[in-house]
Formats: structure tokens, sequence, C-alpha cells
């Protein structure tokens, strides 16, 4: 088929949902300089995951040292971005912050209210 055939197949069968012309036509030299496959090629530059274990324990111990820190002074000490201090926090620690502090989130909002208010560290 010619590549003018294959986009009227494409656009007949999918109509508005159907592929740009230069996406078909990139997917036509693709094949014909032999892939196969239809995953994404691995490429250089892309984000690294900041939440390994590593990351998420050390700053699980800043934290439990001194809960008032915040994202901003926590990002600093850890040489990492906000967004993924903030994912690790809350997703991978289950903490949320609470009268200036942070406290895992599976203290009953009594338990919160009298940690913050007497001090305590859990």
């Amino acid at each position: 088929m010619t590549l003018k055939q294959i986009d009227e197949d494409i656009s007949e069968t999918l109509g508005d949902d159907a592929p740009s012309y230069s996406t078909i036509k990139q997917w036509c030299a693709d094949s014909i300089r032999g892939r196969t496959s239809t995953e994404d090629n691995p490429r250089s530059g892309r984000p690294c995951e900041v939440s390994i274990d590593e990351n998420v324990n050390a700053v699980l111990d800043t934290v439990i040292k001194d809960r008032r820190f915040t994202i901003r002074q926590l990002a600093s000490v850890h040489n990492i971005s906000k967004t993924s201090l903030e994912r690790i926090l809350l997703e991978h620690l289950h903490m949320n912050k609470v009268s200036a502090r942070w406290v895992p989130r599976m203290l009953t909002a009594d338990q919160k209210r009298v940690s913050t208010s007497t001090g305590l560290s859990q």
C-alpha cells in the first residue's frame, strides 16, 4: 500500500481519532528501516526516579529529627525537587503536615491534635 492509501484506510477506520498524516508517515519510515516494536526506545535525559529507598530513608531520618522542616528546606538538604519530595512524604512515608509538623497519616485526628499540642514526636 502507498502512504496515501494507508492514511485513508486509517482515517476511515478511526475517524476523528485517527493519527495525523505526519505520524503515519513516521510509522511507515520506521517500518521500512526495520523497526517492529511499538514500544518507545529508551532515551537519555529522562528524569531518574528519586523515590528510591535510600532517599526515602534519608528524608524519614531528617523528618524524625526535626518535624518542623518545610518542603523547601528538605528539598535543599537532600538536593531533591520539591515535587519529588512531596511525593516521598505523601506517598511513601504517608505523612501529612499538621500544625507545622510532619505527622504520620495513620494517626487519628485526636492523636494528631495531642501530639502537636504537647510537642510529642512519634
